[in-house]
């Protein structure tokens, strides 16, 4: 019983033996303190299912880890997700690696983003014209998350732009946990979840 257990929980992380750090998955979130959801607190919401403000984490003495991983079980397996908030820290090759993005709403947001390997491309795969990526181009490939108050009014590019919208209360914490069912659903649903990703792999490998 206690090797199935063990099984059942195994750990696919960054740095464990299950996995290579260079295929973790990426999670890009606002530099912004005045974002929603930035570095302080998209752990605790996407594995709690808990909201507290950057304010409030920022109360609770919380400081900017140099490095800070989203652990969500999967199938009986745990898989860790790095958190981003700084684009110069993705190198070139990494960008495939991203699986989502929090959007703030500015187009500021995405200054650093290494749009380029977004571009229109072809059915080989190829780039159609030489125009530079956007972001409209990056939300359509990318699953996208904005989160913002409850029947409060949205930034003008919110619309824009293919996000899931995600609303929280700001004294009602009982709808947090759909935020977070929300989140990994819409990843689970556009086949971009770490499980299916090596699936995926492993079928191509022939595994």
């Amino acid at each position: 019983a206690a090797s199935a257990s063990a099984s059942a929980s195994r750990d696919h992380s960054a740095d464990g033996r299950q996995s290579q750090k260079t295929s973790q998955p990426i999670i890009l979130v606002p530099k912004a303190p005045s974002s929603l959801v930035n570095i302080l607190n998209v752990k605790e919401l996407l594995e709690k299912g808990v909201f507290k403000t950057p304010e409030e984490k920022r109360q609770e003495k919380a400081k900017r880890e140099e490095r800070v991983t989203v652990v969500h079980e999967e199938g009986g397996h745990n898989y860790h997700y790095k958190v981003v908030d700084n684009a110069k820290e993705i190198s070139r090759d990494q960008w495939d690696r991203v699986v989502a993005v929090f959007v703030q709403g500015p187009d500021w947001q995405f200054r650093e983003y290494n749009l380029d390997f977004y571009r229109p491309c072809g059915p080989d795969g190829r780039p159609t014209s030489h125009a530079p990526g956007t972001v409209v181009n990056m939300l359509a490939k990318v699953p996208g998350f904005h989160v913002t108050y409850a029947k409060e009014a949205l930034h003008e590019n919110i619309p824009k732009w293919k996000v899931t919208t995600m609303p929280v209360h700001k004294t009602n914490r009982h709808t947090d946990q759909m935020v977070m069912n929300k989140f990994w659903e819409t990843l689970k649903a556009q086949g971009r979840l770490m499980s299916q990703q090596k699936a995926k792999a492993s079928l191509l490998s022939g595994r």
